[in-house]
C-alpha cells in the first residue's frame, strides 16, 4: 500500500478532533504516525548527507547542525546523528 503523505496531511488538516467518537479517535491517529515516519526517515537522509559532506571538509558534523538547527539540545542532537547512521536513502515525496 502507497503511502500518500498529501491525503494523510488533509485527513490531519480537516480533522475535528473534538467531534470524535470512541473509534474514530484511533483512526484519527493512523495520518500522524505515517507522517511522523516519512518525517523522521526524511530528517534521517539530511543527517546522513551532512555527515558525508563533513568527511569531505565541507560540514560540520550532523550532531553539530542539528542541535544548531533542529532546535535540539546537544544530546539529543548527538543521539540522533548516532542513530542516523546506516539509515536507507530517503525518497522523494510527489
Amino acid at each position: 500500500m502507497a503511502i500518500d503523505p498529501y491525503a494523510d496531511l488533509a485527513q490531519i488538516l480537516g480533522c475535528d478532533v473534538a467531534s470524535l467518537g470512541p473509534a474514530d479517535v484511533i483512526t484519527a491517529l493512523h495520518p500522524a504516525r505515517r507522517l511522523r515516519g516519512l518525517l523522521d526517515n526524511y530528517e534521517a537522509s539530511v543527517a546522513n548527507r551532512v555527515n558525508e559532506l563533513h568527511e569531505e571538509g565541507r560540514s560540520a558534523p550532523a550532531s553539530d547542525v542539528l542541535s544548531r538547527n533542529a532546535h535540539v539540545s546537544d544530546k539529543e542532537a548527538r543521539r540522533r546523528g548516532a542513530a542516523r547512521q546506516g539509515v536507507g536513502t530517503h525518497h522523494s515525496v510527489r
